[in-house]
């Protein structure tokens, strides 16, 4: 189970990284937006295929080749399953509802969101960086 999360939490730092990417490089570009839901995709089938322990072969390389990035790797993968779950939940409630949220109410609520999302991500990033030199001066 832990090495299971621990390559979950992997896929999700990597697809956090280049969707973060794809988003400040080309946010009103068509051909971006488009592989940015390719990749979504692609990450959506592959957190499924770890889920049920079919082994994603280019994971297990990045573990095994750089343990420092997956250190950050790690820390910084679970930002694009709690948006995951954000969106699952704004479509439920959207969906109990009955109709659409406003747009004030989603736009002021997103923005509120992705302040926090990136206020935890550089605080994950500043614990993964304590962790390795924490690690690397035991030695």
């Amino acid at each position: 189970m832990k090495q299971k999360l621990k390559n979950l939490l992997v896929l999700g730092g990597i697809m956090g990284i280049l969707d973060t990417v794809f988003l400040l490089i080309g946010r009103n570009i068509a051909f971006f937006n488009a592989l940015s839901y390719i990749i979504s995709m692609l990450f959506f089938f592959l957190s499924v295929f770890l889920f049920f322990d079919y082994p994603v072969r280019f994971i297990a390389d990045i573990q095994r080749k750089y343990s420092k990035i997956t250190t950050y790797l790690t820390y910084i993968g679970w930002g694009p399953y709690v948006i995951l779950i954000i969106s699952i939940i704004f479509s439920i409630v959207e969906a109990y509802k009955g109709e659409n949220l406003s747009p004030e109410f989603v736009r002021l609520l997103s923005a509120r969101i992705l302040e926090v999302y990136y206020f935890v991500m550089v605080l994950m990033l500043l614990s993964a960086t304590y962790k390795i030199l924490k690690s690397s001066k035991d030695k």
